[in-house]
């Protein structure tokens, strides 16, 4: 008896130490690439009606991007939430590389039900791959998944509208980026969306992306010969410029413009004739700023 009880103990000690071993330490970013931080897109688009019959739903996707540039992926999870019930997720699939990366598991819905999706307003996205490494770096954006939505006839069109964001919930959908060495480090969230529906006479709705708050992300492709692009989100109309200093503090480029409605800006920076090395921008709009590092590689 006394024997049992001792291998018991040891059998319980082993487990707590195997335990203690396979549990994910966390940082608070990818560890092997302080400088640019990962991040999870989620880009909406709007997907014209082509069946020839005039209808007042719309009908949008909304694609999510992962941005792992130094280290590999192998789990991956992300919750996202909708505020407007006359918003429905009819489907969702994920990429062939996503299929790929992640061998063991894919979760697309809340639940894994549509309806259940649907009923909370929620979706998501679960990747785990049981051996192997993963989802490999890339300088680009790397496309995981597709969800596809329509939107049923609003009371007020012109003024309804429904905002999407990342929101943790119950069953794991917590932003969350996974390495082989077990460390886990919280990706970064592009800005949040407003959808609005405005119907036109006796046509179709349409849908427009407006981001709620300023926004910069990490410019991409990143390191980058000889062009990247800088992408940030503005909440407001107005004026912007973004500035581009090498490591001494000086001024070698710089752009500016004039949004006339929110949105999201893309400027391109051709470095032909700069030498390698790292290099920041520098954004700015009304009383708003952000700066981030960028290599140029030659």
């Amino acid at each position: 008896m006394e024997a049992c009880k001792e291998m018991k103990a040891k059998l319980l000690v082993m487990f707590i130490v195997l335990a203690m071993a396979s549990a994910p330490v966390m940082a608070q970013q990818d560890p092997n690439d302080a400088g640019n931080q990962d991040s999870i897109i989620l880009v909406i688009e709007h997907q014209p009606d082509v069946s020839g019959i005039v209808s007042v739903d719309s009908t949008f996707t909304a694609e999510l991007y992962f941005v792992n540039d130094m280290q590999n992926i192998v789990t991956a999870t992300g919750g996202y939430e909708w505020d407007n019930d006359n918003v429905m997720l009819d489907s969702a699939i994920v990429t062939p590389l996503a299929l790929t990366a992640f061998n063991m598991m894919r979760v697309v819905y809340y639940a894994n039900n549509v309806d259940s999706s649907n009923y909370y307003q929620l979706f998501q996205f679960g990747g785990f791959r049981i051996s192997g490494d993963g989802l490999a770096t890339s300088t680009s954006r790397q496309h995981i998944a597709t969800y596809h939505f329509h939107v049923n006839p609003w009371p007020n069109p012109g003024t309804d509208s429904c905002v999407i964001d990342s929101q943790e919930f119950t069953g794991g959908a917590i932003l969350k980026f996974v390495d082989p060495d077990n460390v886990w480090w919280l990706p970064a969230f592009g800005h949040k969306f407003v959808i609005k529906d405005v119907a036109e006479s006796g046509g179709l709705g349409t849908i427009d992306n407006l981001p709620l708050e300023f926004s910069v992300e990490q410019n991409y492709p990143n390191p980058f010969n000889p062009e990247t692009t800088v992408e940030f989100a503005l909440p407001s109309a107005g004026e912007w410029d973004v500035t581009i200093y090498n490591v001494l503090g000086q001024v070698v480029e710089s752009f500016d413009g004039v949004a006339h409605q929110p949105g999201v800006v893309h400027v391109k920076w051709n470095a032909m004739s700069h030498a390698s090395g790292v290099y920041f921008y520098r954004v700015e709009a009304g009383d708003q700023s952000e700066t981030k590092k960028m290599m140029l590689v030659k």
